[in-house]
């Protein structure tokens, strides 16, 4: 065998990895897929590989060509069937012409004959259901090269039998072995596509009855929690879609926490437990009571919970409507303050309860089997065996008697005593200690006593003012002398008429708060009235809401209210009014007082600042008043008479101003009052006065005129340089006054101009003088 033979073999080769990818690409079962697309598809891809081969064919000479196209085409028959086969056919026979050469008759009649046979051969076959054997396809390979090789006699004897010699050997030993491997392939991938089919049909009608089932169903990855599957039903319970249930896990379903999850998820994968009862998280929010079946599986090697969810809200409510019913009734008989315990036809006690084991001082197992005899200490044997009897006929009773303590003490107790005729018949009996109430009633005596001495006018009476009781301190403060009088009255006679709105709205109060407190007006029996301040309480009387006032005579505290009122008035007057703007602050600097004349000032007209902080209010504050504060708060008293407070516009306030401590009850600092007037007017008015004079004093000074200022007295006072210059004698017509004089003014002045200056000429002294 030349090279052209290994080319051939390694054709084989190819061609059976072809048409095996050929297979799982189609995922196609040649002999019960009758798709007729698939088939065509089939068929394409069956020609195209035989193209393929034909393109890398053993090229004998004179046109001559040997491939393995008869082996393709005769398995294309037998597992694909017709449709596959004859495109095939056609499409390689086409490819053949196509080539051309001395074989391309020959080479046709190959295709045909092979896919022909592989044809006739899958449809003569007995069993055709049946799978073939190893055998079977190596006799197929054996009789289509058979046919193939006698193909080869219709080309000129002298190339048929050159042809025939070299290529016998090998087409016989390698072409229907490889039929039959290629067969067989074919054959297990046909048998695992039957598996994988019954696998989807099985898995299908698994799946069909997890969705339609009507009981919930999850299936839960063990290992994660995660949830990889959801039926119809869970759907409709838990109100999220399959979907969105995938992405949850059952932690975020179950409201246990994660490491109890975890615990109860393990023994479900150990089968510890099958059966759960849990609490599930809905998509609403709420919580529902489930049953929880839950088992192993195994799918594809990974493990599985197969859970089916029970709703069991209804009965979980019934059992804890039982249960609570049960623990009502236990908690009763355990927590009532009365003493229970049960008694059997004998006598015999045959339950207790805690209550009466403390009431008579004996332990459970103690007085459990004692005989009502020995614990009633007013009755004989004799007399308690009657009275059972008597209890019986009658059903009930109700009575009272005395009980004796394990200590030997005795004490007074009710019973209240029913018989039951079932389970041979027993006594329930509930004893109620009297103890108390005896002591009760002696301090209810005591009590009307007390409020009867108690300084404070006490009444009750109904919700409509009729009235149940009075202290005698009551009827006394209106004027009454007789008790009896004063109940007769109903609390409305009793109200200052301009008070009964006030008062109807109190004691609305009363009956929504429960208690309320009123300052109000009474009538005195004389028609006179007086101040009232009262305190009322809800209460029960007798059975019946009512309401309990105790009222004070507040006279005095009126009187010095006013007293007190007055004097804030007056100081309020006093500083309102004063030429000082006030404001009062405490130690943290807040405003908790300022005068109308400081807001004015201080053009705080429009703002509240009563609560802010000083420099809040004012923050282009100097710290020179921060400082003076500061000093305030450490006792000193600070002021100033003159002071400039510049403003953050640039303008420029003066002020008078004084700050001092106040102090509290304790004597401690409590804050600082700070009194400012503002003078700023008046500097002004000041200084535009003192440019004026320094103006005139100017134009006096430089006159040619001499100018002299005299006192009332007629003193000179001041004089300008002309004066200097000159001497005047005054006439004095007075002849009291000592006679004129002259006037000599040296070099440097005394005092300065005046605000008066005489111009009038005075005449020149004739005796020393010159004019």
């Amino acid at each position: 065998m030349d090279l052209s033979g290994i080319i051939g073999i390694v054709n084989n080769a190819a061609l059976l990895l072809a048409l095996a990818l050929l297979y799982d690409t189609l995922s196609l079962s040649p002999r019960y897929d009758k798709s007729p697309l698939r088939q065509i598809a089939a068929g394409i891809v069956l020609g195209a590989v035989g193209i393929a081969i034909m393109l890398n064919p053993w090229n004998f000479g004179h046109g001559i060509m040997f491939d393995t196209r008869s082996v393709l085409l005769c398995i294309a028959g037998f597992f694909f069937g017709t449709v596959p086969v004859a495109l095939a056919a056609l499409m390689t026979a086409a490819m053949r012409i196509f080539i051309g050469g001395a074989g391309v008759w020959t080479g046709v009649a190959i295709i045909v004959g092979s896919g022909a046979i592989g044809l006739a051969w899958r449809h003569l076959r007995r069993d055709r259901q049946k799978d073939p054997s190893i055998v079977e396809l190596y006799l197929l390979g054996l009789v289509v090269h058979v046919v193939m090789l006698v193909c080869m006699l219709s080309l000129p004897w002298e190339i048929a039998d050159e042809v025939l010699w070299q290529i016998t050997l090998p087409v016989m030993l390698i072409y229907p072995l490889t039929t039959a491997v290629l067969g067989n392939l074919m054959v297990h991938r046909g048998r695992r596509n039957q598996m994988e089919a019954a696998l989807r049909k099985s898995e299908e009608k698994f799946r069909n009855l997890f969705q339609h089932h009507a009981a919930a169903k999850l299936l839960i990855d063990a290992e994660t929690g995660k949830i990889a599957e959801a039926n119809y039903a869970v759907e409709k319970f838990y109100g999220w879609s399959a979907k969105e249930l995938r992405k949850r896990k059952i932690h975020d379903i179950n409201t246990l926490p994660p490491d109890r999850i975890a615990s109860e998820m393990d023994s479900a994968r150990t089968q510890k437990r099958t059966h759960f009862e849990f609490r599930h998280r809905i998509a609403d929010g709420s919580i529902k009571n489930v049953d929880v079946y839950s088992s192993s599986i195994d799918i594809d090697g990974k493990e599985y919970l197969h859970s089916i969810i029970n709703d069991a809200t209804d009965r979980k409510q019934a059992e804890d409507t039982l249960r609570e019913r049960e623990k009502f009734l236990q908690s009763i008989l355990e927590t009532t303050p009365d003493g229970f315990w049960a008694v059997d036809r004998k006598g015999v006690l045959t339950e207790v309860n805690d209550a009466y084991c403390i009431m008579s001082g004996y332990g459970r197992d103690e007085i459990v089997g004692m005989s009502i005899s020995e614990l009633d200490a007013l009755e004989s044997p004799e007399e308690t065996a009657d009275h059972l009897q008597q209890i019986m006929s009658n059903g009930s009773e109700v009575f009272e008697t005395r009980h004796r303590r394990k200590d030997g003490s005795i004490f007074p107790v009710e019973i209240s005593a029913t018989y039951l005729d079932e389970h041979g018949g027993k006594f329930v009996c509930f004893s109620r200690d009297l103890t108390l109430r005896k002591q009760q009633e002696e301090q209810v005596v005591l009590l009307g006593h007390m409020l009867d001495a108690a300084p404070a006018a006490i009444m009750i009476h109904d919700l409509k003012g009729h009235l149940f009781y009075a202290n005698e301190v009551a009827f006394a403060l209106h004027g009454y002398e007789s008790k009896a009088e004063f109940l007769a009255l109903n609390l409305y006679e009793l109200i200052f008429s301009e008070s009964e709105k006030p008062v109807a709205a109190y004691f609305d109060g009363v009956a929504k708060k429960g208690e309320n407190r009123l300052e109000t007006f009474h009538y005195r029996k004389d028609g006179s009235t007086f101040p009232l301040e009262i305190m009322a309480k809800s209460i029960e009387w007798d059975g019946k809401p009512a309401i309990l006032n105790i009222g004070s005579d507040i006279t005095e505290r009126k009187k010095a209210q006013e007293a007190i009122a007055h004097s804030y008035d007056l100081m309020q007057y006093i500083i309102e009014h004063a030429n000082s703007a006030v404001a009062v602050h405490d130690r943290d600097l807040k405003y908790i007082y300022v005068s109308k004349r400081y807001l004015d000032e201080y053009k705080l007209k429009e703002r509240d600042i009563i609560g802010k902080h000083h420099y809040e209010v004012f923050p282009d504050l100097p710290q020179k008043w921060r400082d003076v504060h500061q000093k305030a708060l450490k006792g000193e008293i600070l002021r100033a008479e003159r002071d400039p407070y510049p403003r953050e516009d640039g303008t420029v306030e003066w002020t008078r101003w004084e700050c001092r401590p106040w102090h509290e009850s304790d004597g401690s600092i409590g804050g600082f009052i700070v009194y400012t007037e503002v003078i700023t007017d008046r500097v002004l008015t000041e200084e535009a006065l003192r440019e004026s004079e320094e103006y005139q004093r100017a134009i006096i000074e430089a006159s040619p005129v001499a100018i002299i200022s005299l006192t009332p007295d007629g003193f000179v006072r001041s004089w300008n340089t002309a004066a200097e210059q000159r001497r005047f004698c005054q006439q004095i017509d007075d002849p009291q006054r000592s006679p004129a004089s002259c006037w000599h003014f040296p070099a440097s002045r005394r005092s300065s101009p005046s605000h008066w200056m005489s111009t009038k000429p005075l005449r020149a002294c004739s005796r020393c003088c010159a004019a």
